[in-house]
């Protein structure tokens, strides 16, 4: 606030604010709109538990995952600091983008026929920069905020069981 004062004047504190909070606002539905999506479209493929492909009639989305989502995030929100929480998720992501990048590598293996309307510049030094640079994030996360991200790991590891005893 004294910063935003100094800088640009009495004024500029209340616009600086609503920025922030625009911003976070639109970082909050990037995040939260894609994860009911998702889950319903693996509960429709028969991969998540069936309630979750539930429709709302009127506006046709995702309503039941919408609400359990909803939940989850509100038992997040008061189960820790800001902090801890974007830990937990930020390390799930990095994950995520890792093994997005060696799936690029497996298929390119265990695929070599399969069609490829799109083609990965630089391959493979581009991806293994960044599997690599992923990894080295990971890395780095883990020995900055070992109770973290290991707190993170384990909700995220909560999802295998549903994710086996679905597949069976």
């Amino acid at each position: 606030e004294l910063a935003s004062q100094r800088l640009f004047g009495p004024g500029a504190t209340v616009a600086i604010a609503l920025a922030v909070t625009a911003a976070a606002l639109g970082c909050l539905s990037a995040g939260s709109a894609p994860a009911p999506r998702i889950v319903y479209a693996l509960s429709r493929d028969g991969l998540f538990p069936k309630p979750f492909a539930r429709v709302h009639p009127r506006f046709q989305t995702p309503s039941f995952a919408i609400i359990v989502q909803a939940v989850w995030m509100s038992l997040l929100c008061l189960s820790g600091r800001y902090d801890q929480l974007y830990t937990y998720a930020t390390f799930a992501v990095i994950l995520a983008y890792m093994a997005t990048g060696i799936a690029l590598f497996v298929f390119r293996r265990t695929r070599p026929a399969q069609a490829r309307p799109y083609r990965c510049w630089g391959y493979p030094i581009v991806p293994a920069i960044f599997v690599g640079t992923s990894a080295l994030l990971a890395v780095n996360t883990v020995r900055q905020q070992p109770r973290e991200t290991l707190a993170g790991l384990g909700i995220l590891l909560l999802g295998v069981p549903v994710y086996v005893w679905m597949r069976a």
